[in-house]
């Protein structure tokens, strides 16, 4: 009976030990999870890691860009390649990453066959993070980062390389400032970052925006860039955000029904406001200020979301 039991003992062990070995299924979220965000701002972001072996460079491994349908893609010289999903579950940001490509027998069997290995070559490959396989923190394709200061960076968690990252704007993000070296890795000049940084501008004095971009998911207008003294606007359809600063915008149909009805070409008077942060949000970051005249900018694009209403003159 003992050796019985003692043979039980030592299979559940081995099926423990293969269980975890074993790679773990490509998972993909859900997609009720789906929702539009506030706290990812504009979908632009610039990653790198801690590691810095020439004082006059800085590593960066890439630039990730968010797209208002859940898709990720990181951007190439050559353009972009999608590599997955995204979701926010309170304050933390999951990148699911599509490994369909890296799921074959031969790497399968490569990881439950080398007792030695600690690390998915799959995720190595997708260089959003590096965690031990045996941290079950998150699955295995997904890579989390904590959202600062709602979205101008973000922190990875569960993640060696200690991953970070910063928004930037848009004209950024589709300009590679890169340089090679040896091919494999990529550097940019640490005087370069300074370029990323929003200054500090006045906001316009008029009221009056040219429409020129409006984005939609099937028929639902999700945001509206606008044009004003050369500066563009982010504005959002409160309506389709369910986030606590959007819900006194989405409750008033001036904040929503223009938006509907605009064109691109179009100008039009409004009245900006950002959503409500919490003054703590307004101390701790660079980029958001408390008082309606002062807006911070990077390559004529005004830092953050904003919602409007129209501003109808009575004569």
């Amino acid at each position: 009976m003992k050796l019985k039991s003692v043979i039980l003992f030592v299979l559940s062990v081995l099926a423990m030990f293969c269980i975890a070995r074993e790679p773990s299924v490509v998972l993909y979220p859900p997609i009720q999870n789906a929702s539009y965000n506030l706290n990812v701002y504009h979908n632009y972001y610039i990653f790198s890691d801690n590691r810095n072996p020439f004082e006059e460079m800085v590593e960066v491994d890439m630039e990730i860009m968010f797209l208002d349908d859940f898709q990720v893609y990181v951007l190439h010289n050559n353009g972009k390649e999608r590599i997955g999903q995204w979701r926010v579950s309170n304050d933390t940001l999951l990148i699911y990453q599509d490994w369909s490509q890296w799921h074959n027998k031969d790497i399968e069997l490569a990881i439950i066959n080398n007792p030695d290995i600690v690390y998915d070559i799959r995720a190595e490959s997708g260089f959003l993070h590096k965690r031990n396989i045996y941290d079950d923190s998150f699955p295995r394709n997904v890579s989390a980062f904590k959202i600062i200061n709602h979205g101008d960076s973000l922190i990875a968690l569960s993640d060696e390389r200690k991953r970070k990252a910063i928004a930037i704007s848009k004209k950024a993000a589709n300009e590679m400032h890169r340089y090679h070296w040896l091919d494999s890795v990529h550097f940019i000049p640490e005087d370069w970052l300074d370029t990323l940084v929003w200054k500090p501008e006045i906001m316009p004095e008029s009221n009056l925006y040219k429409v020129n971009e409006i984005t939609k998911a099937d028929t639902n207008v999700i945001s509206v860039t606008v044009l004003n003294s050369d500066i563009e606007f982010n504005i959002l359809n409160p309506i389709l955000y369910p986030q606590m600063e959007a819900l006194p915008y989405a409750e008033r149909r001036e904040y929503c029904d223009w938006i509907d009805r605009v064109k691109v070409g179009d100008t039009i008077s409004l009245e900006l406001t950002r959503p409500a942060y919490e003054q703590e949000v307004f101390d701790r970051s660079p980029y958001l200020r408390g008082y309606p005249d002062a807006i911070y900018v990077l390559d004529n694009e005004a830092y953050g979301y904003w919602f409007a209403k129209p501003v109808y003159n009575n004569r």
